[in-house]
């Protein structure tokens, strides 16, 4: 089964909801502290490296939504998690706007070679 990944607004009221304001997936410098993308990236690899488990339970679940109290998605972790989710089989489809889950066409996929 592919994880099927969305983001959205810390609202976001669904079960499948994963808040990366805090915990293993939060940036260290905190949540709101604009944080360069590459440097983010940087921070999941070592996390990968050192407790790879965390992100393999996670790409077990059939859905989940990365949530943050970010307003603008474009310049959230939570839409780069979920990139860095595709590169390890993931398809993200997208933020959810007015928690509108019935979208499944992805944005990003992980390529075949």
């Amino acid at each position: 089964m592919t994880l099927a990944v969305h983001t959205a607004h810390i609202s976001y009221p669904g079960p499948d909801r994963l808040d990366v304001s805090r915990g293993v997936f939060c940036p260290s410098a905190g949540p709101h502290v604009v944080l360069d993308a590459d440097e983010y990236v940087q921070e999941m690899r070592d996390l990968y490296r050192r407790d790879r488990g965390q992100f393999d339970a996670l790409l077990q679940a059939p859905r989940v939504v990365l949530v943050c109290s970010c307003l603008r998605p474009d310049r959230c972790h939570r839409t780069v998690l979920a990139r860095i989710l595709t590169r390890l089989g993931a398809r993200y489809y997208g933020e959810i706007e007015s928690w509108d889950t019935t979208v499944e066409e992805p944005l990003f996929a992980r390529r075949s070679a």
